[in-house]
């Protein structure tokens, strides 16, 4: 199993980019793993604590199609609780993500994911900040979650 050059993360055989951060794996990344940096002697920083603490919760490929599922899942819940408003916004959010993060990160375009990464998630935030204002306590929970997961690959994300 190759390890990325970038973050280290052990992947599959048969992956093209690494299923961490999206950096494309080369063959000679292929036909010689190399294990993980080791951390500098001071310990780790507060940043690799953030990314190793983002890197528990799933690969950034992974965390993102978290998201869209969310958002899948959200879009008809919000047509039934807040009717069209509620259906057009999480479509809105369905359609961001989706086409800004996770169709940029299958292409292996790890810089456009990062910036549609950090849109969607500005987006899950916002929908988050209206759904407390208006009482809507499940589609605030679900926009969490998905800020949450989205937050997260964000910071695995490296261009």
């Amino acid at each position: 199993m190759p390890y990325c050059p970038n973050c280290g993360t052990k992947n599959s055989d048969t992956a093209r980019f690494c299923e961490a951060c999206g950096t494309p794996l080369g063959t000679a990344a292929q036909a010689q793993p190399q294990p993980p940096a080791s951390a500098p002697a001071s310990g780790p920083t507060v940043a690799g604590k953030a990314e190793s603490l983002s890197k528990s919760f799933g690969s950034a490929k992974d965390l993102i199609i978290v998201a869209v599922a969310i958002y899948a899942f959200a879009t008809p819940l919000g047509f039934l609780v807040g009717g069209p408003i509620g259906f057009i916004t999480g479509l809105l959010a369905l359609l961001v993500v989706y086409a800004l993060a996770a169709e940029p990160i299958r292409k292996g375009n790890v810089a456009q994911a990062k910036t549609g990464t950090m849109i969607a998630l500005g987006l899950s935030i916002l929908y988050v900040v209206i759904n407390v204002a208006l009482g809507g306590i499940p589609g605030a929970v679900l926009n969490g979650i998905a800020a949450l997961a989205l937050g997260a690959a964000y910071m695995q994300l490296k261009p």
